[in-house]
């Protein structure tokens, strides 16, 4: 199997003036919350951050993306929304940066500007656009749906947003429902957008260089005429898009995570109550594997390695070049074998997913809400294939979280799991007990949890309409 490059979408600056959240949190590091007034007027449904860390973007259920600076005591620069078509109201789930891009704040006339960035690899100075995609839910004013008691939808297409001019330059048509998960990719050194829906489809969107249009679409700019990307736009733009073949057996996909050290071929979702392992190259679907969950498997992500266990192979490339023989499954040195060929051990991620259960059906017994620490077995030669198997499960009576969607996050000791009723239970990976929990919400659902890499910031937003920064005092 050929090893594509291995790409890092979070590109930090050279010297942090904080430090993540510390693995331990205890009275000697406490977590403060902080009085920042991140808030909109709808429930926020999700939030990510720019790839240098330094803007925290929101997408609430009124069709608005709010961009904050983290820098500057989480000043609000600009809040984007679509309002072409007065007709047509959105909802904002989920959001992508471009990936090679790096995002300053500018003066209080704009919202912010691209800077020139230097390729440590080329030495080539590149000046990107500076956008973001954003995907959800769009619905028709004019019409209602008795079925689900709401505005009829539309298709929901996926949106780029100029961030310097506030106006949406391109649309990803295809998904027909709600667009739950979007994610920005580089592969073989082209960009790609690449999205999951409730019409269960997962599509990938090749894009132009500058990550402003599909690239199948002409670009106006390059031949002048405002006319011809108009007829590009609407002739041409579903051309762009690559579904992923999965036998027509997907319902719901919700999310969507690259595996590490596989140069970004291979990907984890979460589609229905099945884990499911893609070949991004392929487009196809390549396992599924059961899960705990009587409902929906909602969210599934690889995480950093817990200091706890044992962390994985260096390069997956080296064991498919020098393993001669099979590799052990539980193998966790390497062995001298029968005949002097070494026993690699085989390549491997820890994942976490979490999932929402029946609570009325008589055949099935209650089960209470839990989330699960998997090792996902990389395949130990070409077209093998993967193994999950369980390392450690979350539960206790104050994690309630039977709603979806709803994400967690990870760091090498602790698991943040929002909840269903205003709460975010904080796990120690190592015992599984808690560590703490937050109650600064209302008690409605928490949808995100977000741990700044570089600074000792925890995010997480609720259908509240708010967003709860907290920050970790230095450990005495």
């Amino acid at each position: 199997m050929q090893e594509c490059p291995p790409f890092d979408p979070w590109l930090m600056p050279s010297k942090p003036a904080d430090q993540p959240v510390d693995s331990y949190i205890n009275i000697e590091g406490p977590l403060d919350l902080i009085e920042a007034a991140v808030e909109d007027k709808a429930p926020i449904a999700g939030m990510i951050l720019s790839p240098c860390g330094t803007l925290l973007l929101t997408f609430s259920l009124l069709g608005i993306i709010k961009v904050w600076d983290i820098e500057n005591n989480f000043r609000m620069l600009v809040a984007l929304n679509d309002s072409a078509d007065s007709s047509i109201a959105d909802e904002f789930y989920t959001g992508a940066f471009p990936i090679l891009q790096d995002f300053l704040p500018d003066s209080p006339s704009k919202s912010a500007r691209v800077v020139e960035r230097v390729n440590s690899k080329t030495s080539k100075k590149s000046h990107v656009p500076l956008t973001v995609a954003v995907a959800g839910k769009s619905k028709d004013r004019t019409r209602w749906c008795d079925d689900e008691n709401d505005n009829a939808i539309l298709p929901c297409d996926i949106k780029i947003f100029d961030l310097n001019s506030g106006h949406v330059i391109s649309r990803l048509a295809g998904h027909q429902e709600e667009v739950l998960c979007l994610k920005a990719v580089v592969f073989k050194n082209t960009p790609y957008y690449i999205s999951a829906s409730e019409d269960g489809y997962i599509f990938k969107w090749e894009m132009q260089k500058d990550w402003r249009f599909a690239a199948s679409i002409l670009n106006a700019t390059d031949v002048g005429l405002f006319i011809i990307i108009i007829f590009f736009y609407t002739s041409r733009r579903e051309k762009s898009s690559t579904r992923m073949k999965d036998g027509a057996n997907t319902c719901m996909a919700f999310s969507i995570s690259f595996l590490p050290q596989t140069g970004n071929k291979y990907f984890v979702a979460a589609c229905d109550a099945r884990i499911a392992i893609f070949d991004f190259e392929a487009a196809s679907l390549l396992q599924s594997f059961d899960t705990h969950y009587s409902c929906y498997c909602d969210f599934v992500a690889p995480i950093v390695p817990p200091a706890h266990l044992p962390p994985p192979p260096a390069c997956w490339a080296d064991i498919l070049e020098t393993a001669t023989i099979d590799i052990l499954a539980d193998s966790e040195d390497c062995d001298a074998a029968e005949g002097g060929d070494a026993v690699r051990e085989p390549m491997f991620a820890y994942v976490v997913s979490r999932g929402v259960e029946y609570m009325n059906r008589s055949d099935l017994n209650p089960v209470s809400n839990t989330v699960f620490m998997h090792r996902l077995t990389y395949p130990a030669a070409v077209g093998g294939e993967f193994r999950l198997q369980d390392v450690a499960s979350f539960a206790h009576p104050s994690y309630q979280s039977n709603s979806w969607p709803t994400k967690v996050a990870a760091n090498t000791r602790i698991l943040v799991a929002p909840t269903n009723v205003g709460d975010v239970v904080i796990f120690n990976l190592a015992s599984g007990r808690v560590a703490g929990i937050l109650r600064d919400h209302k008690e409605v659902e928490v949808r995100d949890a977000l741990l700044h890499p570089t600074k000792p910031l925890l995010f997480t937003c609720s259908d509240d309409g708010t967003v709860k920064v907290y920050r970790q005092c230095s450990a005495k």
